[in-house]
């Protein structure tokens, strides 16, 4: 990546982290493809400041690496750190510190209207297909592109 790619990534971070402190919530707009079926790229996200013993297995969180935002789903809290994972990742991401954590999804707004990102019965079956699939991935990116025009 070239530097004032990083840079702006970075300010983006900084800027996100700082909103969140003063006014304790944010919206942001989901860009990946790690959180599906759940989270889809133009999901709305309402992500609210919380305290570390708040979070719990289920939640989707969101948190600062390597100067990306990224939300994923609380798989395990550790004592000093979380475990998370996108609904689509194969694999676990590294583990998770406090002065990391940005906050908690209390939300989330697809097309105006509020939806229900836990994963049901349903939900994981479908995650575990997309886990298994990057054509079936693209080909429901591309479903959903078509029907959404």
């Amino acid at each position: 990546m070239d530097s004032l790619h990083d840079q702006r990534t970075a300010m983006k971070c900084a800027l996100v982290a700082e909103a969140l402190r003063r006014f304790g919530e944010i919206r942001l707009r989901v860009t990946g493809i790690s959180m599906l079926p759940s989270l889809w790229p133009g999901d709305i996200l309402l992500v609210r400041r919380c305290r570390p013993a708040e979070l719990q297995p289920g939640h989707i969180v969101q948190y600062v690496r390597d100067g990306l935002l990224i939300a994923h789903r609380l798989d395990a809290v550790c004592g000093s750190h979380w475990l998370a994972r996108g609904d689509r990742n194969a694999y676990g991401d590294p583990p998770i510190f406090e002065e990391q954590v940005l906050g908690r999804v209390v939300s989330v707004e697809r097309h105006g209207h509020p939806i229900d990102p836990s994963l049901n019965p349903v939900m994981r079956l479908a995650a575990w297909f997309l886990r298994r699939s990057d054509l079936l991935a693209r080909i429901l990116l591309r479903l959903r592109m078509a029907f959404a025009q």
